[in-house]
């Protein structure tokens, strides 16, 4: 198994080197069985909304991505330390799954695991179930993650005050 970790100082300036970092490590540590370009491509849309929700949503002055790579599986962690998602006050309270946001495409889901923790998980729609075409989508970059992704997980630790972002991709 191969892996490394990345820090991302939360700035505008450092967003596309750090994305370009990652990918060439990715690429290089990869399996040689394995469709690069497709994990390559599901990597870089992972990682810019990972970076990007960093950058406009994160109060912490840095973001930590680990890589992990094995035969069968790429594993993307972004953690960083500020308040929780506000989902995460819905879904324990509930502790059954949440629709975030629909589109005329999609409804994305937050779906209570563990105390603290969701999985995100989205369903096409019909496009005639859709009531309005002005429907806006809010977290448009949860639903490209989960999209791209095989498992996409969420978890807050309020001893620590981390958010952890936790991407598998199988191939």
């Amino acid at each position: 198994m191969a892996g490394k970790r990345f820090d991302f100082l939360n700035n505008d300036e450092t967003i596309t080197p750090v994305l370009k970092q990652i990918l060439e490590y990715i690429k290089s540590a990869l399996p040689a069985k394995v469709n690069a370009d497709n994990t390559l491509f599901k990597a870089k849309i992972i990682i810019t909304e990972l970076l990007t929700n960093a950058l406009k949503h994160s109060h912490s002055k840095n973001t930590i991505i680990d890589v992990k790579i094995t035969n069968k599986i790429l594993t993307i962690t972004k953690t960083n330390y500020s308040d929780p998602l506000a989902l995460i006050a819905k879904t324990n309270a509930s502790r059954h799954t949440v629709a975030i946001t629909k589109d005329m495409l999609h409804t994305l889901y937050a779906k209570f695991t563990a105390k603290d923790q969701l999985q995100f998980i989205y369903e096409e729609n019909n496009i005639d179930d859709t009531s309005s075409i002005n429907d806006i989508i809010e977290h448009f970059g949860l639903l490209i993650i989960t999209k791209a992704a095989d498992i996409f997980v969420y978890t807050y630790d309020h001893h620590l005050r981390s958010n952890t972002f936790v991407v598998t991709i199988e191939y």
